[in-house]
């Protein structure tokens, strides 16, 4: 009781403040009074024990920065996507299960971290953030990503990791400024070879993906711009039917070369470590 006290006579104290900290008061609900704060730009709640937000709160058109990490949200108002200005969202480590449709409405948004909550379907507004530069949903339960995902044109640092994702959309290739990619642990088997797009792309973590079988092994020990690399070519042999796969340090003939690309006409081998001696 004093901290929630304390917490409203800080904000009756502070009508006309731009920026407003209520971290760690043991709120159970945000303060109606926040209704007042006509100049409100930054709200930061984080480490209380919020379970719901009142719609009346999320009448301020101003806020561009809403930090709402570590609570008990399980659900989202539909009237936060009123908050048009919006341009920062941070809801980690709380319990949410999805994120409403209405997020659509915040075409400002730059940053949303979503990650370490129990999202356990793709939001369907998530490829509808034309602004997002920054998408953190790692530490969830995703099984799969949509594919108007590759829609999101600025996006420069998406965090996969720690979900149940098989595949990834094809459409990720589209990403090209995409310059951080995590993708560790998960379930992945393969990376599609539209990620050889993603020229900029320097930080692709893939680690602890027990099946990925492509790339193989020798690619993968060699980090991103190798990751990379050896998908652009995979590309390029999709469009000429001319593979190379020189100098790669392979062992073995990827399994996918002769599996799925039925259009081989050439096959550039040399440099590795290949054994392609026939038993008689």
């Amino acid at each position: 009781r004093r901290r929630r006290a304390r917490a409203r006579g800080q904000v009756l104290e502070s009508r006309r403040t731009c920026r407003l900290d209520v971290t760690s008061n043991g709120l159970e609900a945000l303060p109606l009074e926040l209704c007042h704060l006509t100049h409100l730009t930054e709200l930061t709640a984080c480490n209380n024990r919020l379970a719901v937000l009142p719609a009346e709160v999320l009448l301020l058109d101003r806020v561009v920065d809403l930090n709402l990490e570590d609570n008990a949200l399980v659900e989202l108002p539909a009237e936060l996507g009123g908050c048009t200005a919006l341009t920062r969202l941070s809801l980690a480590f709380n319990q949410l299960r999805d994120l409403p449709l209405d997020l659509t409405n915040l075409t400002g948004l730059r940053l949303l971290s979503c990650h370490h909550n129990r999202l356990s379907e793709s939001p369907a507004c998530l490829g509808l953030l034309p602004s997002l530069v920054a998408l953190d949903l790692s530490f969830n339960a995703l099984p799969f990503l949509p594919p108007a995902l590759g829609d999101l044109a600025l996006l420069e640092n998406l965090q996969l990791g720690h979900n149940r994702l098989a595949a990834l959309p094809r459409q990720v290739g589209r990403l090209t400024r995409l310059r951080a990619l995590g993708l560790e642990d998960n379930a992945l088997a393969a990376l599609p070879i539209q990620l050889g797009r993603l020229t900029q792309l320097d930080r692709l973590t893939v680690s602890g993906n027990r099946e990925l079988a492509s790339p193989p092994p020798p690619v993968l020990r060699l980090g991103t711009a190798a990751i990379v690399g050896y998908l652009a070519r995979l590309l390029a042999g999709v469009e000429t039917g001319s593979f190379d796969l020189s100098r790669l340090g392979l062992t073995e003939l990827p399994p996918d070369i002769p599996a799925e690309y039925t259009r081989l006409v050439a096959l550039d081998v040399s440099g590795n470590r290949l054994d392609l001696r026939i038993g008689v």
